[in-house]
């Protein structure tokens, strides 16, 4: 199979030498686990995320036609005649972050206090700041529960900022203020941003799942995420940077999304966590 590089050294035309494409970039800013990473493809390869040798999104891919990689395209305007409904609906299915950030902010200049039009925001966090030349994870809004997986791999300054923006996030709060069900819209984003970060930071990364040929084996899933996703539990129940309310709140979102992304198969994290720290989760 060949790299993007390969595939855009095949596609130039032309008598001069071919560009060399393949300059690798280090492991990015603010994931200090060592993992070695790879990125073949140049800064034009960056609108948007994809799957990576490790992590699940890590590769900063192209989403248009080879020859689009080198010309500039016209951004498209915004609808200015539509509604905040449906600015949301094409954010929810645009691929590029920064248009998704375009229209999330023209929806919120049109609703200022519409829930979900907030909601989007906050799950969208800093992805529109994403940069080709120098990929950082911590633009991914899931990735604060980084500090609880690898708290070796933080300062301690950064820990605390972390562990704080998951309950005092601006955005959060004022989502918070707009409903009549705080604690149950709480739990319920907790739990989003937990299966965001399974599905791309441990389900993605082969240390924890081995893959063949690319693939991995959906059946060893539990038994492979059991130990790093009990690690992030017992942790969250520990932080000296949440109350004991916000460990359990925390700590049962991140169970719950963990028993949805296994299909209830919990048994072996069920195994590594303990009838004490299951007690306190139900």
């Amino acid at each position: 199979m060949l790299s993007y590089a390969g595939i855009i050294r095949i596609r130039f035309k032309g008598s001069g030498p071919t560009p060399d494409l393949s300059r690798k970039f280090s492991t990015p800013a603010g994931d200090k686990t060592g993992t070695k990473i790879s990125y073949e493809a140049s800064a034009v390869l960056s609108s948007a995320f994809s799957r990576g040798p490790n992590y699940g999104i890590i590769g900063w891919k192209s989403l248009g036609r080879s020859e689009e990689v080198f010309t500039k395209k016209k951004a498209p305007g915004l609808p200015m005649d539509a509604d905040a409904a449906t600015l949301l609906g094409l954010a929810k299915a645009e691929a590029d972050p920064v248009r998704r950030f375009q229209l999330l902010n023209r929806a919120e200049e049109l609703a200022p206090k519409d829930i979900m039009v907030h909601r989007a925001l906050l799950m969208h966090g800093r992805l529109h700041e994403r940069d080709g030349r120098n990929p950082d994870y911590r633009v991914i809004k899931s990735y604060l529960f980084h500090v609880f997986e690898h708290p070796e791999k933080h300062e301690e300054k950064e820990i605390l900022s972390m562990a704080r923006e998951l309950f005092d996030h601006e955005r959060l709060l004022t989502c918070l203020s707009f409903t009549s069900n705080a604690e149950g819209f709480l739990a319920d984003y907790l739990e989003e941003l937990a299966a965001d970060y399974i599905r791309l930071f441990l389900a993605g990364d082969t240390r924890h799942v081995p893959t063949l040929f690319g693939f991995s084996r959906r059946t060893s899933l539990s038994k492979c995420l059991a130990v790093p996703m009990s690690d992030i539990i017992g942790n969250i129940l520990q932080s000296a940077y949440l109350k004991q309310e916000e460990q359990v709140l925390l700590a049962r979102a991140f169970y719950r999304a963990c028993h949805r992304f296994l299909s209830g198969e919990t048994e072996p994290l069920d195994a590594q966590l303990g009838p004490q720290i299951l007690s306190s989760l139900a």
